[in-house]
C-alpha cells in the first residue's frame, strides 16, 4: 500500500513538473540555436516594470494591452548574440497592432504576418508579437535568426483573425505595409497632422485602422473608426467635422485642391484625408459602405 501511495505521489508531481514547463511563452524556445545557448536565465516583464525593459517605448505596448514580455539571449563566444522577445498581447487583434507599428512591408514568411529585416525577423501569429534580433550581421547568424523564427512559428498553435476594422479598408491603392491598427487615440496623427486632441473620442473600446493610399498626385490617407455604439459615432462626428474642422459638409476642399470626406454607418466611421480630387474621395468612402 505504501509503495503504491509514493508512486502515485511521484507521477503526481512528475505531471504537475510538465505542466508548469508547459506555461507561459518559453515553452516556444528551443534550448540552443546551432552554437547559440543561453547564457543567463530568461526575463519576464510586466506592465508595471516594462519601463525598466524598455525605456521610452513601453507606452506603445501598453496602449495595446499586454500580459508580459520573454527575454532570452543566446550567445556564442565570438560571434553575434540573438535577442529573442516573445510579447503576450493577450488578444490576437494587440499582437498584430504592435506587428503593424513595427513592420513597414507585409510579409508572409512566418506566422500571420511577417517582415524580414537584415539582422532581425519581426512577425506576429495568434496572441504573440515575436522580435528575432541578432547584435549584428554575419551569414551564420542570419541562419539561426531565421530558424529560430521558424521554430518558433511552429510552436505556436494559436491563431488569431486580423480585426474586422483593417478588412474594411479598400485594397485598391493600398500601400499594405503602411496599415496600422490601433485603439488610443495618439495614432491616428501617424501619417497625417489631424488634431492634438482626442477629437473622435477614441477609447480603448474603439477599433481603428489607418492606411495610406497612393495616386499620380501623391498620398492620402484612411481612416477607419468602429465605434462600441451608434452615439459614440455620432460624438466623433460632430466633435471632427463641427469642432475641429469648423465645416457641416463631410466633403470638403483643403489647401492644394486635396480632399477631406467622411461618412458614418452604424457604429462605423470613416475619414478620408487629402484625396486628390473629389470623386477619388467620394469612391473611396463608397468602397467601404458599398449599400450605402
Amino acid at each position: 500500500m505504501m509503495r503504491s501511495s509514493l508512486w502515485f505521489f511521484f507521477s503526481f508531481l512528475l505531471v504537475m513538473q510538465a505542466l508548469a514547463s508547459d506555461k507561459g511563452p518559453e515553452k516556444f524556445l528551443p534550448p540552443g540555436a546551432g552554437d547559440w545557448k543561453p547564457v543567463e536565465p530568461d526575463r519576464y516583464y510586466q506592465p508595471d516594470n516594462l519601463f525598466d525593459y524598455i525605456n521610452g517605448g513601453a507606452e506603445l505596448y501598453l496602449s495595446y494591452g499586454f500580459r508580459e514580455v520573454l527575454s532570452r539571449r543566446y550567445e556564442c563566444p565570438g560571434k553575434p548574440y540573438i535577442q529573442v522577445e516573445i510579447f503576450d498581447m493577450i488578444e490576437p487583434a494587440n499582437a498584430y497592432g504592435i506587428y503593424t507599428q513595427t513592420r513597414e512591408k507585409e510579409g508572409s514568411e512566418y506566422g500571420q504576418g511577417s517582415q524580414v529585416l537584415p539582422g532581425a525577423v519581426l512577425f506576429w501569429k495568434g496572441p504573440y508579437y515575436i522580435s528575432v534580433i541578432s547584435e549584428y550581421e554575419t551569414p551564420e547568424s542570419e541562419e539561426m535568426i531565421r530558424w529560430l523564427a521558424a521554430t518558433i512559428d511552429h510552436r505556436i498553435a494559436a491563431s488569431g483573425e486580423m480585426p474586422p476594422v483593417v478588412r474594411a479598408l479598400p485594397r485598391n491603392g493600398l500601400d499594405e505595409g503602411s496599415v496600422v491598427y490601433f485603439r488610443h487615440y495618439v495614432w491616428a496623427n501617424r501619417y497625417y497632422y489631424i488634431a492634438d486632441g482626442n477629437v473622435f473620442g477614441i477609447e480603448n473600446d474603439t477599433h481603428c485602422c489607418l492606411g495610406r493610399y497612393a495616386s499620380p498626385q501623391g498620398s492620402y490617407y484612411v481612416l477607419l473608426m468602429d465605434f462600441p455604439s451608434g452615439e459614440r459615432v455620432k460624438a466623433a462626428w460632430l466633435g471632427y467635422w463641427e469642432e475641429r474642422a469648423g465645416e457641416t459638409s463631410p466633403l470638403t476642399e483643403q489647401e492644394g485642391g486635396r480632399w477631406h470626406a467622411g461618412h458614418r454607418v452604424g457604429s462605423m466611421m470613416a475619414m478620408v484625408f487629402r484625396a486628390p480630387d473629389r470623386d477619388t474621395a467620394l469612391k473611396t468612402l463608397a468602397e467601404i459602405f458599398p449599400s450605402e
